[in-house]
């Protein structure tokens, strides 16, 4: 198996009532555009978060064949280029490895609202670094966008109500997803 750098990077975040999506309603996410300066969580250089945002990745498996299977992915902000609109973009990578993880955000909301989560994902995969605006030889990079409706903050709950999952290259697209609170808060992923 042929492992590679995966870049993925997600600028504005947004989670609004679903009733209101449609009217530019209020975003109830703090910071949604993961802007502002990135703390390096704990003291890690390799775990820098925009502000408001948390970390969260699955552990290898027990019975994993190589060492290169669930890293914990490296966060920091995008660079320049990679920033689709304002001044910031949070990324998040594994250099010739895989994960499954992201950022995510616990939300304050009332019980039974239905909400619409969306982001802006940029992906780059790439065996080489001959071009870091082009993925050469990607190897099926995934992502989806996730509500846990519970308010829970476990990435692997079976509460949590992903997207469906899409691949696609050296673009942004939105990511949206659905969900009813079934608490006073709910997590995005």
């Amino acid at each position: 198996m042929t492992l590679c750098l995966m870049i993925i990077v997600a600028l504005v975040g947004t989670l609004m009532p679903a009733t209101a999506a449609a009217q530019d309603s209020d975003n109830l996410l703090e910071n949604g555009g993961f802007e502002g300066t990135y703390v390096a969580v704990g003291g890690d250089p390799a775990l820098q978060l925009a502000p408001d945002w948390e970390a969260w990745s699955l552990p290898p498996p027990p019975d994993a064949e190589s060492s290169a299977v669930n890293l914990r992915p490296d966060y920091q902000p995008a660079p320049a280029n990679r920033v689709r609109s304002g001044n910031a973009a949070q990324e998040y990578n594994t250099f010739f490895a895989t994960h499954d993880g992201g950022v995510f955000q616990r939300v304050p909301v009332s019980t039974g609202a239905e909400l619409e989560f969306s982001v802006f994902i940029y992906i780059w995969s790439s065996a080489t670094f001959e071009n870091p605006d082009e993925s050469t030889q990607p190897q099926s990079v995934t992502v989806q966008v996730g509500i846990d409706p519970t308010g829970g903050t476990d990435g692997a709950s079976d509460y949590v109500v992903w997207s469906e999952a899409q691949e696609y290259y050296d673009e942004y697209q939105e990511q949206t997803v659905s969900a009813t609170a079934e608490a006073n808060a709910v997590t995005v992923f």
